[in-house]
C-alpha cells in the first residue's frame, strides 16, 4: 500500500464508535524508520490531533480503526510526537547515490498494510517522460534534511528492473 493511497482514509474510535475525522498524515522516526503515530483532522477548520501507533488497531480498506481516542494529543509544540518528521518530510527528498549520481526523488512511501512499517519509497525520475522506481527500505539508505543517499550497488538494482506503472 501507497501513502498516497491512504491519505484522507477515514479514522474511526471503536470506543465511541465515532468518525475522528481522516488521515492527514503520518509521523516518523528518523533514526528506526518506523511509524510512530498518525496525524487526524477532525474536520476543516479545526487543527491536527495526534493519535499513537499504540492506539491503532487497525489498518481497514475504508477505515482506521482506533482505540482510547481520549490519550491522543493535540497539535502542540511540547507533545514528544509532534517533535518527530511526517511524510511530508520524506517525500519530494532527492536521491543520490553514494558515487553522487542523482538518481530522482522520493514521490510516495510503500506501507505495509496491517502494521504500517516503511517498506520502501517510490523513487520518480522527473522529467517529460517520467518513470518511478521502487527502492527497498534498507538500513543503508541515509537520511538528510533535503537528499537520501544510497550505496551505488542499490542503484544499479533500481536501474536494473523495470519501472513501477
Amino acid at each position: 500500500m501507497k501513502f498516497s493511497e491512504l491519505k484522507g482514509r477515514a479514522v474511526v474510535d471503536v470506543d465511541a464508535a465515532h468518525r475522528i475525522g481522516t488521515l492527514e498524515n503520518v509521523i516518523i522516526d528518523p533514526a528506526s524508520h518506523q511509524i510512530m503515530g498518525i496525524k487526524v483532522k477532525p474536520g476543516l477548520f479545526s487543527g491536527s490531533a495526534i493519535i499513537a501507533m499504540a492506539q491503532v488497531q487497525s489498518i481497514g480498506q475504508d477505515a482506521i480503526t482506533v482505540t482510547h481516542t481520549a490519550d491522543m494529543e493535540h497539535q502542540g509544540k511540547d507533545s514528544p510526537l509532534s517533535q518527530l518528521p511526517d511524510m511530508n518530510n520524506v517525500i519530494g527528498l532527492q536521491v543520490v547515490t553514494q558515487g553522487g549520481k542523482l538518481v530522482g526523488e522520493i514521490s510516495d512511501v510503500m506501507l505495509e498494510a496491517t502494521t504500517l512499517a516503511i517498506t520502501g519509497y517510490e523513487v520518480g525520475t522527473g522529467g517529460l517522460f517520467a518513470k518511478k522506481h521502487e527502492l527497498a527500505a534498507s538500513p543503508d539508505l541515509n537520511f538528510g534534511a533535503r537528499m537520501v543517499v544510497i550505496p551505488d550497488p542499490i542503484a544499479a538494482q533500481i536501474e536494473a528492473v523495470p519501472p513501477v506503472k
